[in-house]
């Protein structure tokens, strides 16, 4: 028999080992599909889920015909972690992780919406600076595209992080 808290325990190592796996495959690749990268950043969604319960919930917008896609690798998942860590969790109540992706005028728009604490102007300025994963994630996309991560507030509260692609 398989002794309680075994499976969920299975299901955790088998998500951070597909996790590993993207990581080390997206580390060799220059692009990938859509598809690919929201597999990953909806696995990593399910695990934090493991450890904020009811406090986290997601939701992923996205036309199917934009799947196939061309995006840079592990340019979404750092913007997602981001809004776990810094948003939702500081929160008790917790809160709502979403991702549009949607196409206009030739572009990929790309959007990470939370309802979490948001941030002040004076963070907002200095967040490409201090911040690790968000400074990295908006250098790649200036070097790339020559346009970095846009911030404003989401509404009633949070933050929205948005780039585009051409």
């Amino acid at each position: 028999s398989v002794p309680p808290g075994a499976e969920k325990t299975r299901n955790i190592i088998a998500k951070l080992s597909d996790l590993f796996r993207y990581q080390l495959k997206a580390s060799k690749e220059e692009f990938v599909t859509v598809q690919e990268e929201l597999d990953f950043v909806t696995q990593y969604l399910d695990l934090e889920k493991e450890r904020f319960g009811e406090r986290l919930n997601y939701k992923v917008s996205i036309n199917e015909d934009l799947l196939s896609d061309l995006v840079p690798p592990l340019i979404i998942q750092p913007i997602v972690e981001n809004a776990v860590k810094h948003g939702i969790s500081p929160l008790i109540t917790g809160g709502e992780v979403r991702i549009l992706i949607r196409k206009a005028a030739n572009q990929l728009l790309i959007e990470v919406s939370d309802t979490g604490v948001g941030m002040d102007q004076k963070s907002k300025n200095e967040v490409f600076i201090k911040g690790i994963g968000l400074s990295n994630t908006h250098k790649r996309l200036e070097k790339m595209y020559k346009k970095g991560l846009e911030l404003s507030d989401n509404e009633p509260n949070g933050l929205v992080v948005r780039f585009s692609i051409n």
